[in-house]
């Protein structure tokens, strides 16, 4: 807002140039208000940069935790198997599903077998 407010006659106040800069991220970018200014340009261009980097990586922390939930639903615990690697495993597997090495005991699955 400051950088544009008294170049640019149509970000007259903080909600232009919040709708600016949502237009542009969104890259919807009807050209309505658009930044003159070297500053403005500048921190447009920032906030570019910044929702490139910041989106991906709030994609993939949602994805992940969708990943884990339906891998708790399921039943997929992390034991890791000690030949390949492999770390999700049917809560009551006892050899590994990739190579078939016996996977290590689990206190959860022991209990359970008594």
């Amino acid at each position: 807002y400051n950088a544009e407010v008294r170049a640019n006659d149509k970000i007259d106040d903080f909600f232009s140039a919040f709708y600016c800069v949502l237009i542009t991220l969104t890259t919807t970018g009807y050209g309505d208000i658009v930044p003159i200014t070297p500053v403005g340009r500048l921190v447009m261009c920032s906030a570019l940069l910044l929702g490139i980097g910041l989106i991906p990586y709030q994609l993939t922390t949602l994805a992940s935790i969708f990943v884990a939930q339906v891998d708790e639903r399921q039943g997929v615990k992390p034991v890791e198997c000690v030949a390949c690697a492999e770390k999700k495993h049917l809560s009551q597997a006892v050899f590994c599903q990739r190579c078939g090495t016996r996977l290590p005991l689990r206190e959860d699955v022991a209990l359970d077998n008594l």
